[in-house]
This record gives C-alpha cells, structure tokens and sequence, in this order.
C-alpha cells in the first residue's frame, strides 16, 4: 500500500475510535442527565404533598400520613343517580317533559339540577300524552308541571 492510503486508514481509524469514545461519553451523560432529572422529579413530588406552611418535623409527620380515604363511587352514584332528564321546556305553561329512566310517583319530591340552577318540588300535576296519570314507569315521557324553569338536559334527581 502506498504511504499516502496508509496514512489515510490510519487517519480515519483514529477519528472512528474519537467518535466511538465521543458515543459512549454521550451514553453516559446522558444516562446521568435522565437520574438527575427523575430525582428532580421525585423532589418536587415531595414537595408537593407537604402543606406550605407546615416546616420540619410537623412536616414530616404530614407527608407520612395517608390520604383519607374517600367514599367507594358504587355508593356515591347510587345516591345520585338520576332518574330521568329534561328533553323540552314548555315556558308559556311552565311545563317541562321528562324521559323517565326510573319509575315515578305522584308525591314524590324531585331535584330538578343542571345550567347552574337546581330546585326541589312535589310532583303535583304528571300527563302522558294528554292524560293524567299517578304513576309513570321506566322510558316514559311524562309532562310535569314546575314551579322555575327547566331546561333542555337538566337531569331529575329524588330529593
């Protein structure tokens, strides 16, 4: 081989080793860089759990004590599940219809709730197609005379 291709490989082997090296260094800084970070992280989560105000052992008590534990969502929804909606609001007669999705009763007292209004009232006067009727079933929908304004998608909750 002439001297000047020698030198060339040789050259170019040498800048291969530099860049592998350089390869490696960058590997491991970034490694580095990522423990550094997920340390940071798990910090700031500390912090977060303890109150401002509280400094030292006070604060060390609080961030070792558990969270108080919520009511299952079983019972939470079945105390406030709706038993129907509002789907149109008759305002000259102050009559909303409702789409039942539980049966109703004449006497029952209702929560109407929803666009930031929410009422309670007696169910007094209910029709189905015209008719008055005492009780109403699942999938009905019934006309129900109102004391305030409903809207269209206000739900029906028991009071």
């Amino acid at each position: 081989m002439p001297k000047k291709i020698q030198k060339k490989v040789l050259k170019s082997r040498k800048t291969a080793k530099k860049t592998a090296k350089k390869a490696v260094k960058v590997r491991r800084i970034g490694k580095k860089a990522e423990k550094v970070r997920k340390t940071a992280v798990k910090k700031s989560k500390k912090k977060a759990v303890v109150a401002p105000k509280k400094r030292g052992i006070a604060a060390k008590k609080a961030a070792r004590k558990p969270a108080a534990k919520k009511a299952p969502a079983k019972i939470i929804a079945a105390a406030e599940k709706p038993i129907g909606a509002v789907t149109h609001y008759y305002d000259h007669i102050g009559v909303a219809v409702l789409r039942l999705s539980a049966p109703l009763i004449l006497g029952d007292k209702i929560r109407i709730s929803g666009h930031g209004k929410e009422f309670e009232q007696g169910v007094v006067s209910m029709q189905v197609n015209h008719q008055s009727v005492a009780k109403a079933g699942k999938g009905q929908e019934v006309g129900l005379k109102t004391d305030k304004e409903a809207k269209e998608g206000d739900l029906v909750f028991r009071a």
